[in-house]
């Protein structure tokens, strides 16, 4: 039988989904997702001519205070009574930019004040590589940033430089590249502390025109065998 909790989620999707795609300051609303009865998740697309403004002005603080000036606690009291974890996802072409998850308990409380320590060193590194972005790895490969998603997951955006996809054949990608990143997981000695605290690793790539290759997520259980 399903929550009570999940079927509130669905009545909030049905209440706004014919308002959807919907412009909020050039950021453009495009879905409403339940996911897994226990999450709201609003998925955003970035125009390029807004990705300045959506650096300096979407943040975990700013949405909170956002719907928390909503008269009569509108913004955030379905979702903080029926305990349901509201997620925002952020893509530009198609790409992840950033996941700002807000649990129930932090509409009313301090900011962060159940937030995971290690969530908080995961959030540090992605910043400092970031800061070095775009980073030629190779002569084919280019990480282009990192974004720190919710229960300790980590995604690098990868760009090949010199391929287009359809040079990617599914078996090789099967057979071959993705046992190869697991085994990066499992060996590379800079992933060592990641390891030890159960990081769940998420590594997408695109072709040189943008076209999407390939996003696979490797679980401790995979990279602890």
């Amino acid at each position: 039988m399903r929550s009570e909790r999940g079927k509130v989620i669905d009545r909030m999707i049905t209440a706004v989904e014919s308002e959807i795609p919907m412009d909020i300051n050039g950021l453009i609303w495009t879905d409403l997702i339940n996911e897994d009865d226990i999450r709201s998740v609003h998925i955003y697309d970035v125009p390029n001519n807004k990705l300045e403004y959506f650096r300096e002005n979407i943040s975990k603080e700013k949405i909170i205070l956002g719907l928390k000036s909503i008269p009569d606690k509108g913004g955030y009291k379905t979702t903080m009574d029926n305990e349901i974890i509201k997620v925002f996802r952020y893509y530009n072409n198609d790409k992840l930019l950033k996941e700002i998850e807000i649990l129930p308990n932090e509409w009313e409380g301090e900011l962060n004040n159940t937030t995971d320590d290690f969530q908080s060193v995961l959030t540090m590194t992605s910043q400092k590589i970031n800061d070095m972005c775009p980073i030629v790895v190779d002569k084919d490969t280019r990480l282009d940033n990192t974004v720190v998603l919710s229960n300790r997951k980590i995604q690098y955006n990868y760009t090949m430089i010199n391929h287009l996809a359809e040079d990617f054949d599914v078996d090789y990608l099967d057979i071959e590249f993705v046992p190869n990143l697991i085994n990066q997981v499992k060996t590379n000695p800079g992933l060592e502390l990641f390891r030890e605290n159960d990081v769940t690793f998420s590594y997408y790539y695109q072709d040189k025109k943008g076209k999407f290759i390939l996003n696979t997520i490797i679980t401790p259980d995979m990279y602890k065998k």
